[in-house]
C-alpha cells in the first residue's frame, strides 16, 4: 500500500531577483511583475508500509520493499519504510563564534553586518522619532541532513528584549551555493527556515530569493533561530521542494482571476463561509502543487506517465464530498488566494478609484468583517485605504521640512516621557500607538475613504492642539523637563496666530510620518498578513493530505467457527492508472492472514491519486490477480482516520426481493439481485406481473450500505439502499412510454427465498 506523504522544508514567496535596498510595497509589485514567484513548499515522498502505526522514527536513504503477495501470515503491506525528511540532522555541534551587536535608528533601518548578514527593520519598531535599537546576529553553526540532502547555516537574530514584534522585518542571509550540485543553478536549490523553540523543528517561513544579491530574503513578524538552507541534486529536486506557483499563482495576480477572486470573495461574505467558488480557486492556487505531486506518484510507483491535472482534481473534489474538513480547507486556501490577489491588484499604479469601487462591490469586501475571516477582510480593505491615503496625506506634507525635537512643542508632542508629577497625564504618542490609531480607523470605517481619512485627520488635529490646552504651571514644568534634555527651546508667549501654525506645522509632520512610514509599513503588514494567511492555508492541506488512513480488514464471522477466506490474495479496485503499474499494484496488494483479517494504511493523497478505491477484491491463494476473477469483492465505504472493510461470503445485494404493501405486508412479486462479475450484476421482475428476463447492469457506485447501477433499459441509475441485512429500498424505478420516462418510482423491498 502506498503511503504518500511529505513534511515542510522550503515554504514562502521566492523570486529571481529582488532589488537589494529595502522597497516599499508597492515598489516590491512593481518588481515581481518582471521576475518568476513561487511559493515553495518541501514535498518528502514516503513509501510507508507497515502493518501497525505510522513511519516510525529514524531516517534512511536505503530502498522501501515491497512483500511478496503470497508471503503468508504477514498483514497486507508489511513491509520497510523510506522517509526522506529534514527534521533528521546530524550531531553536528555548532562553532561557537562570538555575536555581533549592530545599532540601528529610526532613521537608517538596516543593520549590515560583517556576516554578510543584514536586518531591516520597520519604523514602528521605534517608539519615537530619533530611537535606536541594538540588534544581536550569532552565527549558529551548520546543520546538514542525515542522509546528505541538504545542508543549513544558522543565525540566532534578537533585537533588544522583544521576540513577537507586532510587524514585519526583513532579514537577508547570504548563500554561496557551494552545497548544491555542480552546474546547479543556487538561487534553485536555496530557502529558508526557522527554528521553532518549543518542538525543536525547522518549520515554513515566508522568503524570497534575491539572487543578482546572492541572498534569502526572509520575512517575519517574530524573532528566532534562521536557517538558509541548500538542497543538493536538482535532478530530485521535486522530490524536496513543490513550487506551487511558478507559473501560475502570481502570473493570476496581475491580470488573470481578478473577477474569480471577486466573486469567490462575494460568495464568501454573503454565506459566511467558503464554498464552490473558493475551492476551485484553491485548485488554482495549488496547481503546481498537485502536479509535482502527482508526477512524484508515478515515478515512485514507475507509472511511466503522471495523471494529468484534470484527473487530480477530478478525484480531489469526489474526496472533498465525502470529507467536509478536507472542502473547507481548500476552500480556505481560495479564499485567502483571492484576498493576495485582489489586494495586489488593488494596489496597481495604473488602478483608479473608480476601478478600485468595482473590485469592492464586486467583492462584496464591505460584508467580509462580519465573517470568520475578519482579519483578512479588514486587511484587504486596510491595503486599499493606506493605498490612495499615501499620496493624499504626503500632498497635505508638502514644504514640510523635516525639524529635531528643537522645542517644547515638539518635545512634548513627540517625546515627553510622563511619569512627571506636573499635573498632566500626558505621554507622547509612540510610534507604535499611531499605528493602532490607524488600525482602528481601518476597522472602523468600514471601506468608507472619506470617514477614514476624516478619522485620521481629526486625531492628529486633537492631539496637535492638546499642548495649548495645559495650564502655564504645567508649560513651565515642562520647560524645566525640556530645559534638561535640550537647549535652545523656549515656549514664551504664544499668540493664537502662534498656535495656530505651530499646529499646521506639526499636522503637516505627521502627514509626512504617516506617509512617509507608517502607513507604508502598515500597507506592507496588511499584505505580509494576507499573504502568511494564504500560506498558513496551505499548510492546512498539506496537513490534511498527509494524514493518515487505517484499513481494518476482517471476514464476517457471524455464524461460523472458521472464517472461509484465510490466506487469500487481497488487492484494492478500482485504482487509477498510476496505480496499475506492476510496482504500484503490489503496494495495493496483499494477503489475509488465517484468521480473516488484515490491516493496512495509507496517507490521504496517496488513496486519491491511486483513485480513491472503494472495492477490496478476494482471490484464491494461488490465484493469478492479474488474470484471474476475484471469488468475491467486499465494497467499503471511506472513513477518516479507520476504514472498516468487512468481507461477507455472499454478495449482500444479491437474491430475491419481494415488494412490500404500503402496510407492510409481502406482496407475491419482486426483484431477483444476481451478481455476475467484478463490476455487473443482473436485474429482473418476478411474479404475477414479472418479466423474468435478466437485464444487465454496470455498477456505477457501491459500498456496504448502497448500490447504484446503471441499466440503459431503465434511461436512468437504479439506487439500492439497504436499511438492514434483510431490507432494501430500491429507487429510481422508471416508468417508460414512447421510449420515454413518464414516471419514476421507489420500492420498498424485503429478503426473500
Amino acid at each position: 500500500m502506498i503511503v504518500f506523504g511529505w513534511t515542510g522544508l522550503y515554504n514562502g514567496i521566492r523570486t529571481k531577483a529582488l532589488e537589494h535596498q529595502r522597497r516599499t510595497l508597492g515598489e516590491e509589485i512593481a518588481m515581481k511583475k518582471s521576475v518568476s514567484t513561487a511559493i515553495m513548499l518541501m514535498l518528502v515522498l514516503s513509501i510507508l508500509l507497515t502493518a501497525c502505526g505510522g513511519p516510525g522514527g529514524s531516517s534512511t536513504t536505503g530502498n522501501s520493499s515491497v512483500p511478496s503477495p503470497d508471503t503468508s501470515g504477514k498483514d497486507i503491506n508489511q513491509a520497510e519504510t523510506t522517509v526522506l525528511s529534514p527534521e533528521n540532522t546530524s550531531d553536528e555541534e555548532p562553532e561557537s563564534e562570538s555575536a555581533e551587536i549592530v545599532t540601528v535608528s529610526s532613521e537608517d533601518l538596516t543593520a549590515d553586518s560583517k556576516l554578510g548578514v543584514k536586518v531591516e527593520l520597520s519604523p514602528l519598531l521605534f517608539d519615537y522619532v530619533e530611537d535606536e535599537l541594538d540588534i544581536s546576529i550569532q552565527p549558529s553553526g551548520t546543520e546538514t541532513a542525515e542522509n546528505g540532502d541538504w545542508q543549513a547555516t544558522t543565525y540566532e537574530i534578537n533585537i533588544s528584549d522583544m521576540h513577537d514584534l507586532d510587524t514585519w522585518i526583513d532579514i537577508r542571509l547570504p548563500y554561496e551555493g557551494k552545497f548544491c550540485d555542480p552546474g546547479e543553478d543556487p538561487a534553485e536549490c536555496v530557502g529558508a527556515k526557522y527554528l521553532n523553540e518549543e518542538t525543536g523543528e525547522w518549520e515554513d517561513v515566508l522568503f524570497d530569493v534575491d539572487a543578482e544579491a546572492g541572498e534569502v530574503v526572509i520575512h517575519t513578524d517574530h524573532l528566532s533561530k534562521y536557517g538558509c538552507f541548500e538542497v543538493k541534486n536538482a535532478g530530485l529536486r521535486k522530490a524536496y521542494i513543490s513550487e506551487i506557483d511558478a507559473g501560475v499563482l502570481y502570473d493570476s495576480l496581475y491580470g488573470g482571476y481578478v473577477d474569480e477572486s471577486a466573486a469567490a470573495l462575494a460568495e464568501y461574505a454573503a454565506k459566511g463561509a467558503s464554498s464552490e467558488k473558493c475551492f476551485k480557486l484553491g485548485e488554482v492556487a495549488m496547481t503546481d502543487f498537485f502536479t509535482d505531486v502527482s508526477n512524484s506518484f508515478a515515478k515512485v510507483n514507475d507509472a511511466g506517465t503522471a495523471l494529468q491535472l484534470s484527473d487530480v482534481f477530478f478525484f480531489t473534489e469526489k474526496y472533498a464530498k465525502f470529507n467536509e474538513g478536507f472542502w473547507d480547507k481548500m476552500g480556505d486556501v481560495g479564499f485567502a488566494f483571492s484576498a493576495v490577489n485582489l489586494g495586489l491588484e488593488i494596489i496597481k499604479e495604473d488602478k483608479s478609484d473608480a476601478d478600485i469601487l468595482n473590485i469592492y462591490k464586486d467583492a462584496g469586501m464591505f460584508l467580509l468583517s462580519a465573517t470568520e475571516e475578519t482579519a483578512l477582510g479588514i486587511g484587504l480593505v486596510g491595503v486599499s485605504m493606506i493605498d490612495r491615503s499615501i499620496t493624499d496625506f504626503a500632498k497635505a506634507a508638502q514644504g514640510y521640512k523635516v525639524e529635531r525635537i528643537n522645542n517644547l512643542y515638539l518635545y512634548y508632542n513627540d517625546k515627553f516621557p510622563g511619569g512627571r508629577d506636573y499635573g498632566t497625564d500626558h505621554v507622547a504618542r509612540t510610534t507604535k500607538e499611531w499605528r493602532d490609531i490607524v488600525a482602528k480607523a481601518v476597522a472602523d470605517s468600514e471601506g468608507d475613504e472619506a470617514k477614514f481619512k476624516k478619522y485620521i485627520e481629526n486625531e492628529i488635529d486633537s492631539y496637535a492642539r492638546k499642548f495649548f490646552k495645559e495650564s502655564d504651571d504645567v508649560v513651565w514644568q515642562l520647560q524645566t523637563d525640556f530645559a534638561e534634555h535640550f537647549s535652545g527651546g523656549r515656549v514664551g508667549n504664544i499668540t493664537k496666530d502662534d498656535e495656530e501654525e505651530l499646529v499646521k506645522q506639526y499636522k503637516e509632520r505627521m502627514y509626512q510620518r504617516l506617509s512617509g512610514a507608517i502607513l507604508k509599513e502598515m500597507q506592507k503588514d496588511y499584505q505580509r498578513k494576507v499573504e502568511q494567511t494564504l500560506l498558513d492555508k496551505m499548510n492546512a492541506v498539506k496537513d490534511e493530505l498527509n494524514r493518515t488512513i487505517t484499513f481494518n480488514i476482517h471476514e464476517n464471522m457471524d455464524d461460523k467457527d472458521e472464517p472461509s477466506f484465510g490466506g487469500c490474495q487481497l488487492r484494492f479496485a478500482e485504482l487509477s492508472f498510476v496505480a496499475n503499474s506492476e510496482k504500484a499494484l503490489k503496494n495495493w496488494s496483499g494477503k489475509l492472514k488465517q484468521d480473516g483479517t488484515a490491516t493496512t494504511e495509507a496517507t490521504v493523497i496517496g488513496y486519491i491519486l491511486a483513485g480513491l478505491p472503494d472495492r477490496l477484491d478476494v482471490y484464491d491463494p494461488n490465484a493469478n490477480m492479474d488474470k484471474d476473477e476475484p471469488v468475491i469483492s467486499a465494497a467499503f465505504s471511506f472513513s477518516y482516520p479507520t476504514t472498516e472493510i468487512v468481507i461477507e461470503d455472499i454478495d449482500v445485494f444479491s437474491g430475491m426481493w419481494y415488494a412490500l404493501s404500503d402496510s407492510g405486508e409481502r406482496r407475491d412479486g419482486g426483484f431477483k439481485v444476481e451478481k455476475n462479475g467484478t463490476n455487473s450484476y443482473t436485474v429482473s421482475t418476478f411474479g404475477p406481473n414479472g418479466i423474468g428476463v435478466p437485464i444487465p447492469a454496470v455498477i456505477s457506485d457501491r459500498n456496504n450500505k448502497e448500490l447504484i447501477l446503471d441499466l440503459p433499459e431503465n434511461k436512468q441509475p437504479i439506487y439500492m439502499t439497504l436499511t438492514d441485512s434483510d431490507h432494501m429500498t430500491m429507487s429510481g424505478i422508471s416508468v417508460i412510454a414512447g421510449d420515454k420516462i413518464v414516471d419514476t418510482w421507489t420500492s420498498n423491498l424485503v429478503r426473500g427465498n
